[in-house]
């Protein structure tokens, strides 16, 4: 036997018509593009660090709600305050664009009040100067209040582009805010995490 290629096919005979006969490549066979295309990366609250000069501004908290234990960014309705995350992606990412999704909660508010937030990235190479880090121009999602205490879900922003040229390697910074000035929900949005949904384009990262 010669060794196979990932061009090569393997027959696949359908039962119910065997004078039918499917191929699969030997490639897709052996998982090799499974997870090529958008991948979602999950990064939940309690991954997050707020201003640690701020004499206030969010602030996490573990709750309990229930049976279920929280951990939430908490960002009042009256000053503007941000939290910012540090992803380092997977090598195999496209070093493009990305979309966001905030899940939140909350423990004041009435019907129709909404919530504004704002995620911008910065890619940081190694051997820059962190300092020097420029955010690029930050994409919003919104939502509207249903009920203290509620499990919510945004939809998807548009897409985000992150400052610094990201490159294979780099990690990503990103600065997550709450628009008080566009939002009138009363109260703290409590936040539960951010959905990155990025691109992959290598089916393994090496």
């Amino acid at each position: 036997l010669t060794t196979a290629c990932t061009c090569d096919v393997i027959p696949i005979v359908d039962v119910t018509c065997p004078a039918t006969t499917l191929k699969i490549t030997y490639d897709n066979f052996i998982g090799g593009n499974k997870v090529i295309g958008t991948q979602d990366f999950w990064i939940p609250a309690g991954a997050w660090v707020v201003d640690p000069t701020a004499c206030t501004g969010a602030d996490i908290t573990d709750t309990k709600v229930g049976s279920v234990y929280t951990s939430t960014i908490n960002f009042d309705a009256s000053s503007s305050e941000d939290a910012q995350f540090t992803w380092h992606p997977p090598a195999n990412w496209d070093n493009s664009t990305v979309l966001w999704q905030l899940v939140w909660t909350n423990t004041g508010g009435s019907a129709a009040e909404t919530i504004d937030f704002d995620l911008a990235g910065v890619a940081i190479s190694d051997d820059d100067p962190i300092a020097s880090a420029t955010f690029g121009t930050a994409k919003s999602v919104t939502d509207t209040f249903t009920a203290q205490n509620d499990h919510n879900v945004t939809a998807f922003s548009t897409v985000l582009t992150i400052g610094g040229t990201p490159a294979t390697g780099d990690s990503i910074v990103f600065k997550l805010s709450r628009d008080t000035a566009s939002d009138d929900l009363t109260g703290d949005c409590k936040v539960l995490g951010v959905n990155i949904r990025a691109t992959v384009n290598a089916g393994t990262s090496t």
